[in-house]
């Protein structure tokens, strides 16, 4: 079966894959379904007009209750249930990732909230300009505080060259670097 919602008519139906024995699922309190998704016996969906999660039987709209109110603005609605998972290994089962675990072929990867940066598998809040120091120049590409002498030195110390622009160089600035290319401090 096949089941859509219409939430100008406020309506939800279904009906065969041949578009035939269509017939309406819940005609009643719906203010404005957003989004859906069956599992077992059960249709369940967000309805941004009463701001709640809800449920029904499938079969024939019964049984419908609202299971959760308030913030409910969901725009994609899934269930997540064992006999849902794809059958195989999850690397990420006993992962020591601080935030998220990401699954991959063979393994995993860990990642952090954008406003975290994963160090030494560990996820610290990125710093921002105002952490930088007066002698400290902030790369917003990878968020870093950098010495100002490593401005204009030759080296990408930011990852986009932003430390190499002609703009952040001044007629005082000079390379830090000998001539085998290695920083002198």
């Amino acid at each position: 079966m096949l089941y859509w919602m219409d939430s100008k008519l406020n309506v939800m139906e279904c009906a065969d894959f041949h578009g035939l024995k269509r017939r309406t699922v819940v005609a009643e309190d719906l203010f404005y379904p957003f989004s859906m998704t069956l599992f077992e016996d059960f249709v369940y969906w967000s309805d941004w007009g009463t701001d709640s999660f809800i449920r029904c039987d499938k079969f024939g709209g019964r049984n419908c209750r609202a299971f959760h109110r308030n913030n409910v603005k969901a725009e994609v609605l899934m269930v997540v249930h064992k006999v849902k998972q794809p059958k195989g290994v999850n690397h990420c089962d006993h992962n020591r990732c601080p935030q998220l675990c990401l699954p991959t072929r063979s393994s995993y990867t860990c990642k952090c909230d954008n406003l975290y940066v994963l160090r030494n598998s560990t996820c610290v809040l990125k710093p921002t300009a105002a952490q930088c120091t007066s002698d400290q120049y902030f790369c917003t590409y990878n968020s870093k505080c950098i010495s100002r002498r490593w401005i204009c030195d030759g080296d990408d110390d930011c990852g986009d060259g932003a430390d190499e622009m002609p703009e952040n160089c001044t007629r005082r600035a000079r390379p830090t670097t000998s001539r085998g290319g290695r920083r002198m401090e």
